[in-house]
This record gives C-alpha cells, sequence and structure tokens, in this order.
C-alpha cells in the first residue's frame, strides 16, 4: 500500500511541472470605463480590443464577464475602486494567475467631433504600468480602426498591412465639336435728347463709408473673439505645461486630465479665432461696398445745348 502511494505520488509531482510548462500566462481584458454619451460606441470599441488580443502570444485572453465567476466583486466595480492605481489592479487579479490587464477609458471631447481614449498595459508582478497610451480619434472617420491601431501600440504590435487599390484606367473620350461663337449684339442708337439729360444731372447727395454702423459691429466683435482667443490660448498652454509637470511626476491620471482641459481650452481658441476673423473679414467687405458706393471725390459735370457745351466739377471734402 506504502508503495502504491509513493508511485502515485511521484507520479503527481512529475505531471505539475509539465502541466505549468503547457498553460499560457493570462492576460485580462477590461472593458472601457465610458459615459452615456459614447456608450454604444465603447461596445464597438471593446470588440476591437477583444479582436486584437485574442490569439495574442504567448497569453491566453480572459474577458471581464469571464473574469466575474472569480471575483467575489463585480469586475467593472472592483476596477472603478481602484481608481486607474496599478498596484491595487493587480493585487485585483493576483489570484487569477495574471501576467498582464489591459484597462481603460473613453469619453467624447468637448464639440463632440473626437474621442478621447486612454489605454493602460499592466504588469501585474511589478505591480505598475508597463505602458500608457492616450489618442484622439476622430468620431467621423473610423474610430474603431484607430483604437486598434492604438491597442497594437501599447503593445509595441505593428499594425497589419492595407492592400492597395488597383488602379482603374478610365478610357479616353474623343473632344467634342466646338461649338459655334454666338454673334455679338448689335449696338443700339441711344436717344441724344435722354443722353444730353443724364450727363447733366446733378451728382448724388454724399454718403460716407465710415457711417455703417454694421461695419463697426463687427469690427467689435472680431476684435473682442481674437483677444478671448489669445486668453484661452495662454490658459491652454498653461494647462499643458502642468500636465508634463504631473506626468514627470508619476502621476499620469491627473496629467491626462490637466491634458485634456488644454485641450478643451485649445478648441475654444480655435472656435473664437474663427469667429474674429469671419467677423474682421465681414467688416472689411462692408467698408469695401460701402466705399464703392459713394461717389468720387472730384465728380466732372457736362452739359450741352444748342448754343455749345459746358463743363463743371463737383468737389467734396
Amino acid at each position: 500500500m506504502k508503495c502504491r502511494f509513493g508511485f502515485a505520488l511521484c507520479l503527481s509531482l512529475l505531471a505539475a511541472p509539465a502541466a505549468l510548462a503547457g498553460e499560457k500566462p493570462k492576460l485580462i481584458q477590461f472593458e472601457l470605463r465610458a459615459d452615456e454619451r459614447v456608450a454604444e460606441t465603447a461596445l464597438s470599441l471593446n470588440a476591437e480590443i477583444f479582436v486584437v488580443l485574442n490569439g495574442l502570444d504567448p497569453y491566453q485572453l480572459v474577458t471581464q464577464a469571464e473574469l466575474a465567476g472569480q471575483m467575489l466583486m463585480d469586475p467593472a466595480e472592483s476596477l472603478a475602486f481602484c481608481r486607474g492605481a496599478a498596484k491595487c489592479i493587480s493585487e485585483l487579479v493576483a489570484e487569477t494567475g495574471a501576467a498582464l490587464v489591459v484597462h481603460g477609458d473613453v469619453k467624447p471631447s468637448f464639440d463632440g467631433s473626437k474621442l478621447l481614449v486612454h489605454l493602460v498595459l499592466v504588469d501585474v508582478a511589478a505591480q505598475k504600468n508597463k505602458a500608457e497610451k492616450f489618442g484622439q480619434l476622430d468620431a467621423k472617420a473610423d474610430p474603431i480602426r484607430e483604437t486598434g491601431d492604438l491597442l497594437r501600440a501599447l503593445l509595441g504590435i505593428q499594425p497589419p498591412r492595407e492592400a492597395a487599390p488597383a488602379k482603374v484606367s478610365e478610357p479616353e473620350t474623343a473632344p467634342g465639336p466646338e461649338k459655334a461663337a454666338k454673334p455679338a449684339p448689335e449696338a443700339t442708337q441711344g436717344d441724344e435728347a435722354e443722353l444730353a439729360r443724364r450727363i447733366s444731372a446733378p451728382a448724388p447727395e454724399p454718403r460716407s463709408c465710415w457711417s455703417n454702423p454694421w461695419t463697426w459691429t463687427a469690427a467689435g466683435l472680431g476684435v473682442a473673439s481674437i483677444g478671448t482667443g489669445v486668453i484661452l490660448g495662454v490658459v491652454s498652454r498653461d494647462r499643458q505645461r502642468e500636465a508634463a509637470n504631473r506626468a514627470a511626476l508619476g502621476k499620469p491620471l491627473l496629467a491626462y486630465e490637466a491634458y485634456q482641459d488644454a485641450e478643451d481650452l485649445a478648441l475654444g481658441a480655435n472656435i473664437v479665432y474663427g469667429i474674429g476673423g469671419a467677423a474682421l473679414v465681414t467688416a472689411v467687405v462692408l467698408f469695401a461696398i460701402d466705399a464703392l458706393d459713394s461717389p468720387p471725390a472730384v465728380s466732372p459735370q457736362v452739359a450741352c445745348s444748342g448754343s455749345g457745351c459746358s463743363a463743371s466739377f463737383y468737389l467734396r471734402f
């Protein structure tokens, strides 16, 4: 009986290293944290992340849904409790035997034209962030593919090459026949009496090109908008420096918040710059139109009668 027990124990000890050698290290994927504005888009981004991570050698992918059966709390709530701290996340998944953890968040920009994606790769054994990537993705282009490229950059993987589209040569078309030139209309001879009446007509009352209130309104709006843009740009530059300082101190979350504030301020500055530029262009156009409508400073007048013609000049100052 003792011999059999010792033989079984030896077999189990020999089989244990073989089983451990064949087991792949685990890579845990937490779903992106997102608010209600981009909740539907976040589902597609999570699916793209799953496609990139699935089959990544030499790791075995474990999704958040699969992780739910191995933890006491809900995985999403547990991750939110850690608030992005690498040590807390490492201790959270330590019992699962995971080697790496991928998590992040996504939120829209100030005007909704961009998706701000933040991805983090955590080294569980070292209990620290191994890599971190920020991305500003065009919400109207292809944010799903760009999220996959951002994840590949986080993992150090080359993006897949796209096949170049085949060029299709268009058949050359023969030039059409030239259209016959239309004959110019014949000049008509006006009434001499009507022409003399128009020549001797008095000059219109002058109107100053500086008296249009819309010109001054547009100019004032343009100057005020550009001044506001300068102030927003200065504040944005300060927030960028603050983000760099926080990143240097090892505070990526605070650096990320400062970076997003700087981006929002820069976007606001660009918007008011555009408004100010459009307002100044409008003021210049209005001034030019009023200047063209104003009569010239010296207006000659010619009057003809049966006894002869006389000329006079109208001077405005």
